[in-house]
């Protein structure tokens, strides 16, 4: 009786000292912490803003008046502009922009049949919706608005000077650099409307329109 006892006090202890090593051996469960996605950078387009843009303008000045070409030409125009965007919503935005700019378009024409002449467009200027849609740190945009050019035209001895009113439509890319500072492509048509001439014993309805193509940075507050 004593000898069984004495084998049971030994399994006993074997199966105590046994227990660990084979719980060692067989396969630990690991934990892992889940993967936490990487944080989304919105870009945020609201706000006032300030710049200066540069380009190629394309213009034409032209006379209602028979055996009179006018003066087309390119210049270089630039300038500064000013605006609010207001994000609607993550990707939608709305907005109002105005602009200044001078030119070099100096072109000779003829504004009254067999007398030579000249036209300056010395500045345009606009006042215009934006819309646009906003990609990652990229924004598509649309715009139009009323526009201004102030214009000089030479015909003969006689010189006069008007300002023209009348709409632009364009479209553009802009881009965001860092969260306060913008770069823009965009394209621009305007149609300055009519005003008389006067030179001399004539007067002539003339009609100013251009095409512009610009590059421009902007500084977002």
């Amino acid at each position: 009786m004593m000898v069984l006892r004495r084998f049971a006090i030994a399994g006993v202890g074997l199966c105590m000292v046994a227990a660990p090593a084979l719980a060692a051996d067989l396969p630990q469960e690991t934990y892992s912490a889940p993967i936490q996605p990487a944080p989304v950078q919105i870009y945020d387009w609201t706000g006032i803003y300030l710049g200066l843009h540069a380009g190629w303008l394309g213009g034409k000045v032209d006379p209602n008046f028979t055996g009179t070409d006018g003066a087309d030409g390119s210049a270089f125009t630039g300038g500064f502009h000013a605006g609010a965007n207001y994000m609607v919503t993550p990707q939608f935005l709305v907005g109002i922009e105005g602009d200044v700019d001078g030119t070099s378009f100096d072109e000779d024409g003829t504004f009254q049949p067999g007398v030579a002449g000249n036209a300056n467009i010395n500045w345009t200027s606009s006042i215009r919706g934006r819309a646009g849609f906003a990609f990652d740190r990229f924004l598509a945009y649309g715009t139009g608005g009323v526009a201004f050019a102030d214009v000089d035209v030479t015909s003969g001895a006689f010189k006069e000077s008007n300002t023209h009113v009348g709409w632009t439509v364009g479209a553009g890319l802009e881009g965001m650099i860092t969260p306060n500072i913008t770069a823009r492509l965009e394209y621009m048509y305007a149609d300055y409307g009519s005003q008389d001439y006067t030179f001399g014993p004539t007067t002539t309805d003339i009609d100013v329109q251009s095409n512009v193509v610009r590059a421009g940075v902007s500084y977002k507050f």
